[in-house]
């Protein structure tokens, strides 16, 4: 499912790509620029072997083209607006 956002973008949830799975995808089609939005806790990053797994995941999707930003999800509950315009600021200045 696509969602259009501002401009030549659109956004994906779900997103799948080499047998990974992104949250979501901002695709910037003027730019060509591809957004990974990961939504994570720490509760899932508690772990060496979860840490060790999503830096693996990172670094193999980055070499694909993707762009990396996490919203960490007691950020997003403390102040979604203000994560929500950290986000839009990110993908404007990268």
């Amino acid at each position: 499912m696509l969602i259009p956002v501002f401009g030549d973008s659109q956004v994906t949830p779900q997103y799948r790509c080499g047998g990974f799975r992104i949250d979501l995808v901002v695709e910037d089609l003027e730019r060509r620029k591809r957004f990974a939005i990961e939504c994570d806790g720490a509760a899932y990053h508690s772990t060496e072997l979860n840490w060790h797994h999503d830096i693996y995941r990172q670094n193999q999707l980055e070499k694909e083209g993707f762009i990396f930003y996490r919203i960490w999800s007691t950020n997003w509950w403390k102040d979604h607006n203000k994560e929500f315009q950290k986000l839009v600021e990110f993908i404007r200045t990268n």
